[in-house]
């Protein structure tokens, strides 16, 4: 990991982790596209994500609030089963569509969960080489960006920094998309009341 690209990489994570707004104003104006503001923890990123615009994952008050163009909250009241918790992510993905005048099909769901799902493995695979090296890398701004940053592009951060991709996708995508992400809804919910 002792390279130019690495090193940039890790200092751009820093300025953006210290001050998000300008990534996300920049966002806005190259792609022309919507930032909507969720919760930190929001369960469901991929159903903003898959109508094209930005989901910026901070508190109301957060560095970016003014760019915001629009506002998400997670369920209340928190889904008892997976039916409440597909009728939240339906009425999430149909507010999306409203905003965004784009639909939230099943092909672009399946294709904004794999982005998701690429970003995260890359994370796994820095926080193993912290693991295995300490001191070879500060995972924290390098989560911090994710907040404000497109799963595609905080993905190609990740992926300089490492020195490698992650890899081809081995999970066959199988099923209804809304239904896995309102399993997920219901389990982290689960977690949570633990």
């Amino acid at each position: 990991m002792k390279n130019d690209r690495a090193a940039e990489g890790i200092r751009f994570a820093g300025l953006v982790a210290r001050d998000p707004a300008p990534a996300v104003r920049r966002w806005k104006v190259l792609t022309g596209r919507m930032a909507v503001g969720c919760p930190p923890f929001f369960p469901v990123p991929e159903i903003v994500h898959c109508v094209g615009m930005l989901p910026v994952m901070e508190d109301p008050g957060g560095p970016c609030a003014s760019l915001m163009d629009a506002r998400v909250a997670g369920p209340e009241p928190v889904p008892e089963g997976r039916l409440e918790a597909l009728d939240w992510i339906e009425e999430l993905a149909e507010r999306a569509e409203a905003l965004s005048g784009e639909r939230c099909t099943e092909g672009r769901l399946w294709k904004s969960l794999r982005a998701y799902v690429e970003r995260d493995g890359l994370l796994r695979r820095l926080e193993r080489l912290r693991n295995d090296a300490p001191g070879a890398v500060e995972l924290r701004d390098l989560v911090i960006v994710g907040r404000y940053l497109a799963a595609e592009m905080h993905a190609v951060l990740l992926e300089g920094i490492l020195g490698f991709g992650s890899g081809p996708e081995e999970r066959e995508e199988r099923g209804d998309p809304f239904l896995l992400l309102a399993d997920r809804v219901v389990s982290l919910e689960r977690r949570i009341d633990r």
